[in-house]
């Protein structure tokens, strides 16, 4: 992996010290699969999209889950697996893909080399330095009022990937480009449903962190997402990877 910055630091300011933030553009260039659009935060350098990786870091195949038997079928044994929402690769170009717990733990590596899935710690560093409170960075649950710092500006009507109104706050001051790309419940956490099913695409956006508790963002919320408990193997969210190394 190798990262190129291709823009000058910019300091966006606000209208106070807790709007103003180092930011800087770049991109992860990999050899097997996609580029990775990249933003410096701070001291730290995420990916300003979704992960849309085919391949591990070793060069194997990712398995495509493209039924609900087949998502199901790699939970129930404990394997990697990705899919689209709703099984759509047109969706795949706007979000991204949505894996499952097993692949994001995978010791062939999801994440680009020199990259990671992030941490806890990793959310909490990027949520405290554009502003959330070292207390509300400790609670759980909706948090803050830093969500629209990381939420992309585009919305309905206009055509996907966008966000749903009223996209509350969002001014996307990071440059992280959140998108809400939804996710991929697993059956056995809604006892309603006689098989997994496809969430919030357009309303919210889900990520993982390596301990599973994740981060989400929603059209109708200001506050950042963050989960108390480990979210289901049978989960499938978005992932966005942040570099090993801090700046």
């Amino acid at each position: 992996m190798q990262t190129i910055f291709f823009s000058v630091i910019i300091i966006i300011a606000g209208s106070g010290l807790s709007d103003q933030f180092e930011t800087e553009s770049g991109l992860y260039r990999l050899s097997h699969d996609q580029n990775y659009q990249t933003v410096r935060i701070g001291d730290q350098v995420w990916m300003a999209e979704n992960l849309n990786a085919h391949y591990f870091n070793n060069g194997d195949s990712i398995p495509e889950a493209k039924s609900a038997q087949e998502w199901e079928a790699a939970w129930e044994a404990g394997q990697p697996a990705w899919t689209y929402y709703e099984e759509k690769p047109a969706y795949g170009n706007n979000y991204g893909k949505l894996y499952n717990r097993a692949a994001i733990h995978d010791a062939r590596g999801l994440c680009p080399k020199g990259s990671h899935v992030p941490t806890d710690q990793d959310w909490r560093q990027l949520e405290i330095y554009i502003g959330l409170l070292s207390d509300e960075a400790d609670s759980y649950g909706w948090r803050g009022t830093i969500a629209g710092k990381l939420k992309s500006t585009r919305v309905a009507p206009g055509p996907h990937p966008r966000w749903d109104l009223p996209n509350a706050g969002a001014t996307n001051t990071t440059g992280f480009s959140a998108l809400p790309g939804g996710y991929r419940t697993g059956r056995p956490n809604y006892a309603e449903q006689q098989q997994s099913s496809f969430r919030k695409l357009g309303n919210e956006a889900s990520f993982w962190s390596a301990e599973g508790g994740g981060r989400a963002l929603a059209a109708e919320r200001t506050e950042i997402f963050r989960g108390s408990s480990k979210i289901s193997d049978g989960f499938g969210l978005a992932v966005r990877c942040v570099s090993d190394n801090d700046f």
